[in-house]
C-alpha cells in the first residue's frame, strides 16, 4: 500500500520535467528583425555612418548579418557577429541590438538594402529592407514616365539569363538537371515577376518610341560549366571572375595570356548556343535581345576598374546588367520591391542595342542615355527619350520586332 503514492509522485515528477525540459526535436524559432535604424540621408565621400538593428534570437547570439543590394549600385557585404560579441548589446526587456556602419562613394544615389540575420545554427530571419540617399540627388522622371501609358506599334522579345555567380541571391537554390548542366529554369516566382513587373516597367519607358516588350526564355546560367571555345577548356568563371579590393567582381575585358577577351562577345556566342539548344525544346525566341543579369560587381578591366550598372553592344543582341537581390513584398501573386535603378539600367542598355549612343546632360538633363560617369545615378532615375532618338532606333526595332 505504501508503494503506490511513491509511484504516483514519481510519475508526477516526470510529467513536470517533460513540461519544463524541451525535447530534442523541439523547434527553435529563427531570429526576428524588430527594427532597423539608419539615417535617411548620409554624406558622400567615404564618411562612415552608424546604424542599429534591433532583433530577437531565441537560440542566443547571432552568427552573421547579410546585407544584399536591392537597388542603387552598392556592394553587398556580410557582418560577422559570431566572434564579435561586443557588437551585440542585450537590452533589459529581452530584444538585443547590434550596430553597423555604411559609407557612400563620391557619387549621389539612392540605395535600397535587404537585411537577413542568421543565428549560429544557420537559421535565417525573414528579410527586411531599408533605404537611404547618398547626399540628396535631384529627382529624375521615372515615376512620371511610368504613369503615362502610350500606344505601341512594335514588340521586341527579351531573353533573360541570370548568372549563378556566387554573389547573386536571385539564383540561390537553383536545381540543375545533372552535374554538367549549364542551364536551369529560373524560379517560377521570378518568372512571374519578370512578366508582371519588369517587362511592363521597361515598356513604360520605351513606349515613348511606341515600343513594347515580351518575355522570351528565363534561365539560370552556371558559369563554371560554360566552357569558352578556344580557351583551353576554361570556363566563364575562370576567365572573367575575380576579386578587386576584396569585392567579388566580373571583368568585361580581362586578359588571357596575351589575348584580351571581351565579355559581351563571349555572351553573344553563348546566347546563340542557348538559342539553338532551347529551340529544340520549343522554348526559344528568334530575333530576341539577350539580357544577362550578374550579381557580381562589374568592372571594365583590371587596368581600368571603372564600375558599371550595365554594359551593351551598340546594335548588338546582348547586354549585361547588375542586379544582385530582390525583396518579395508578396508571394501570391509574386511581387517584389521594384528596383527602379536596375530597370533604368536595363532600358539604357537596350537603347545601346537599338543603336543609341550616350548623350550629355546639356543635350537633355533627364535623358535615358546619359552616361553614368557624366551624371551619377539619380533617384527616381532619368528615362526621357527624344523624338530624334526614336527615329534613330526605328530601323533596328523593325528588324527585331516579333510577329
Amino acid at each position: 500500500m505504501t508503494k503506490r503514492p511513491a509511484r504516483l509522485a514519481l510519475a508526477l515528477l516526470l510529467t513536470l520535467l517533460l513540461l519544463v525540459i524541451p525535447t530534442a526535436g523541439a523547434a527553435i524559432s529563427p531570429p526576428q528583425i524588430i527594427a532597423i535604424s539608419f539615417p535617411a540621408h548620409i554624406p558622400t565621400g567615404g564618411v562612415a555612418v552608424a546604424g542599429t538593428v534591433l532583433y530577437r534570437a531565441a537560440a542566443g547570439r547571432l552568427g552573421r548579418a547579410q546585407f544584399d543590394v536591392l537597388d542603387g549600385g552598392f556592394d553587398p557585404f556580410t557582418l560577422s557577429l559570431d566572434n564579435r560579441p561586443s557588437l551585440q548589446t542585450p537590452l533589459p526587456d529581452g530584444p538585443q541590438s547590434f550596430s553597423f556602419r555604411l559609407a557612400c562613394d563620391p557619387h549621389p544615389r539612392h540605395v535600397i538594402l535587404k537585411l537577413q540575420l542568421f543565428d549560429r545554427a544557420g537559421r535565417a530571419s525573414r528579410p527586411a529592407h531599408f533605404a537611404f540617399y547618398c547626399d540628396s540627388p535631384p529627382a529624375g522622371d521615372f515615376l512620371q514616365e511610368e504613369a503615362q501609358v502610350r500606344p505601341t506599334r512594335a514588340k521586341i522579345v527579351l531573353n533573360f539569363y541570370f548568372l549563378d555567380d556566387g554573389v547573386s541571391t536571385i539564383t540561390r537554390g537553383t536545381h540543375y538537371a545533372d552535374p554538367d548542366a549549364v542551364l536551369a529554369p529560373l524560379a517560377p516566382g521570378m518568372i512571374a515577376v519578370l512578366k508582371s513587373q519588369i517587362i511592363p516597367a521597361l515598356g513604360g519607358i520605351w513606349d515613348q518610341c511606341s515600343l513594347a516588350f515580351r518575355l522570351g526564355v528565363s534561365q539560370v546560367v552556371r558559369p563554371q560549366k560554360l566552357i569558352i571555345p578556344g580557351q583551353g577548356g576554361r570556363n566563364l568563371a575562370e576567365l572573367f571572375f575575380g576579386q578587386y579590393q576584396g569585392v567579388q567582381v566580373i571583368f568585361v575585358n580581362p586578359t588571357s595570356g596575351t589575348e584580351s577577351l571581351d565579355l559581351l562577345d563571349v555572351l553573344r556566342q553563348a546566347g546563340a548556343r542557348f538559342d539553338r539548344e532551347l529551340a529544340a525544346q520549343g522554348s526559344s525566341a528568334s530575333r530576341a535581345l539577350d539580357v544577362f543579369i550578374i550579381g557580381r560587381k562589374g568592372l571594365l578591366s583590371r587596368s581600368n576598374p571603372l564600375a558599371f550598372g550595365g554594359v551593351a553592344q551598340i546594335r548588338g543582341r546582348v547586354n549585361v546588367v547588375h542586379w544582385q537581390a530582390v525583396f518579395f513584398k508578396s508571394q501570391q501573386p509574386a511581387q517584389i520591391l521594384l528596383p527602379q535603378i536596375v530597370i533604368q539600367a536595363m532600358a539604357h542598355e537596350i537603347g545601346h542595342n537599338l543603336g543609341l549612343f550616350h548623350v550629355t546632360p546639356q543635350q537633355d538633363s533627364l535623358n535615358l542615355m546619359i552616361s553614368q560617369p557624366e551624371l551619377p545615378r539619380l533617384f527616381p532615375p532619368t528615362v526621357h527619350l527624344l523624338p530624334g532618338q526614336c527615329a534613330q532606333v526605328a530601323p533596328v526595332v523593325a528588324a527585331l520586332a516579333s510577329p
